[in-house]
């Protein structure tokens, strides 16, 4: 499930908000965690309550309703579309754009959080209703541990959205803000979002539930290559797909942002009928020095350092990334393991052993290996070590993608391939590097200007 999300938050202290009213003094206490200062909008100012933006027609006398309303003017003239708790709840918004007209609002407020959420902590809404009072819900589109992503309408901007909302719980905040954190970082310094990563359009706290809005985008390069029988891509096209994951990866490392969830599932098209992609999901996101979280990276595409309980940074992405590589091309991933011991045995099929300097560091060494005697090592499984080359399964694809693939997929950290030297190889020669990858992506309109 590309939704799915690791749990791994243990340590909390979150006052919880008990009703809106105190969602602004939930987002300021989250500042001990350097998180960012949330504001939707203006949703959280004290608002003008008298103020209406309605326009009288001189010829009949009708008002006629702009896109935004005062949260005065809607109680005046459609009280009636507002659940009781939200005759209240909208006095805190100084714009309506939309308020949830459509949807048949049927919320038991006996139910945790007014009937808004579930048992789970996950937001519950009816269809058409509203986040915000500016996004409209049109359909679930996926939803994991972190709480689900909708297909939103944007009321102000009158454009489609994919709307991320995090469940109601004190250890998905933690988690949240950062992910938040490292969205701004990435459109702070690429506002023409020429970098091939997803570009937050949004983000706020709506009755205590955490949430992002950024692009909608088509499939993933997982159902990219199942339209292919999962029997890989033409190498032109893994090429272009190559060119515009290394740039982007080149630019997240060069913001000390590790993504820690790299595979196809996490890779999307701009549109069907377009190669343009962009890298989503930063949600199991990391900065460098702040890796704090053991369990992280979808299993095929874990690093080895990352499964030996070892310190991981940067150089995990540059792994996942290389397995993504060779599934663009050959339709099946590299390594895939049934557990953490076959995962280990797969890698040892294709690399070896590993290096003895990095399993004297590596904490979890003894749950796959035992000694040997000799300073030699033997795996505490029944995998072949050495039996598959890449030569072999890759031969199609000629020597210089063989030598990205090699480069890229190394036991220890330090020895892969940095990503300003993995440009210079034989494989990319002729890409511009400095000309944006993107052969249609234009400035993208309806981006709040986020406060840094």
């Amino acid at each position: 499930n590309k939704f799915r999300r690791y749990v791994p938050i243990t340590k909390n202290n979150y006052d919880k908000a008990k009703s809106t009213v105190q969602i602004k003094n939930v987002a300021q206490q989250s500042q001990q965690y350097k998180g960012p200062n949330l504001k939707l909008g203006a949703a959280y100012q004290t608002p003008n309550r008298h103020k209406s933006l309605s326009l009288t027609n001189t010829n009949t006398g009708h008002q006629q309703v702009k896109n935004m309303q005062s949260p005065l003017y809607v109680l005046q003239n459609a009280a009636h579309a507002l659940l009781d708790f939200e005759k209240e709840e909208i006095m805190k918004f100084e714009t309506v754009y939309y308020y949830g007209q459509r949807a048949n609002k049927c919320y038991d407020v006996m139910q945790p959080n007014f009937g808004f959420d579930d048992k789970e902590g996950d937001y519950n809404p009816v269809v058409a209703d509203h986040i915000g009072y500016r996004y409209e819900l049109q359909k679930l589109l996926g939803q994991g541990s972190f709480g689900k992503v909708y297909r939103a309408f944007d009321h102000k901007h009158k454009r489609v959205v994919a709307l991320k909302m995090l469940k109601n719980r004190k250890k998905f905040r933690k988690q949240g803000f950062v992910e938040i954190q490292i969205l701004e970082k990435l459109r702070h310094n690429d506002p023409e979002n020429t970098n091939c990563c997803i570009t937050l359009l949004n983000r706020g706290e709506f009755r205590n539930h955490l949430f992002m809005v950024m692009d909608l985008l088509s499939m993933d390069l997982y159902a990219y290559l199942a339209k292919y029988d999962l029997k890989g891509l033409p190498m032109s096209t893994v090429k272009d797909f190559c060119i515009q994951c290394t740039k982007a990866l080149s630019y997240s490392f060069s913001l000390n942002i590790i993504h820690a969830d790299i595979k196809p599932e996490n890779i999307l098209l701009e549109r069907e009928s377009s190669t343009n992609i962009q890298v989503i999901d930063w949600g199991s996101g990391a900065f460098v020095g702040q890796t704090i979280y053991q369990y992280i990276q979808s299993r095929f595409y874990r690093a080895p350092e990352v499964i030996l309980g070892m310190p991981y940074s940067l150089e995990i992405d540059t792994w996942s990334m290389g397995c993504v590589f060779y599934e663009l091309f050959t339709g099946q991933p590299i390594f895939q393991g049934e557990n953490e011991f076959d995962q280990i045995g797969k890698i040892t099929e294709v690399l070896g052993y590993p290096p003895r300097q990095m399993l004297e560091k590596a904490p979890r060494k003894r749950e796959f290996f035992w000694d040997a005697g000799s300073d030699a090592v033997r795996l505490r499984t029944n995998h072949k070590v050495g039996s598959r080359r890449l030569s072999d399964s890759l031969k199609a694809a000629g020597r210089d993608f063989i030598e990205v693939i090699n480069k890229m997929l190394q036991w220890e950290p330090e020895q892969r391939i940095k990503m300003e030297e993995l440009k210079k190889l034989r494989f990319f020669e002729g890409v511009q590097w400095n000309v944006n990858a993107k052969k249609d992506g234009d400035v993208v309109n309806g981006v709040e200007a986020l406060p840094h």
